[in-house]
C-alpha cells in the first residue's frame, strides 16, 4: 500500500488481498518520500544485457512508455535484471503494476501466476 489511502480504500485493499497469516511490510510515509524503488523483475536465465538486442530494445521502448503513463522515470539494471523507478509512490505503485504485465509478456515461460520479486526503497530521497 503505497500513498495516502483513505480509510475506505484500505478496507478494501486489507479484505481483497490478505488471508490469515499474510505478512505486510509497514514503513512511514518519510522514509519512502522522494526515493528510488528497486523492483527485481524476477527474470530466469542469463542476464538482460546477454539477451538479443530486439528483446532489449523493446524492453527499453516498453518502459519508455510506461514511464510516460505512470509519471515515473526509470532506469533498466540489463545486468541485475531490475528497474529503478523515480517518482512519487503512487506513481511508482501503479509502474510496478504494469511491471508484472511486462515480465508475463516478455517472458511467458514464467507462467501466467508469475509475480515480481520483493522490491525495496533504495538510495537518499531525491528533491
Amino acid at each position: 500500500l503505497w500513498g495516502n489511502l483513505g480509510e475506505e480504500q484500505l478496507s478494501e485493499a486489507f479484505g481483497k488481498r490478505f488471508a490469515p497469516g499474510a505478512a505486510m511490510r509497514v514503513a512511514g510515509a518519510d522514509e519512502l518520500l522522494g526515493r528510488a524503488l528497486w523492483q527485481p523483475l524476477g527474470t530466469p536465465g542469463a542476464p538482460l544485457s546477454l539477451r538479443c538486442e530486439a528483446l532489449r530494445s523493446s524492453l527499453h521502448e516498453y518502459l519508455r512508455i510506461m514511464s510516460d503513463h505512470c509519471g515515473v522515470s526509470t532506469e533498466l539494471d540489463e545486468q541485475e535484471g531490475a528497474v529503478r523507478l523515480h517518482g512519487p509512490p503512487e506513481a511508482q505503485r501503479s509502474a510496478v503494476t504494469d511491471l508484472v504485465g511486462l515480465v508475463g509478456f516478455y517472458f511467458p515461460e514464467l507462467g501466467a501466476a508469475h509475480s515480481l520479486p520483493r522490491c525495496q526503497w533504495v538510495g537518499p530521497a531525491e528533491e
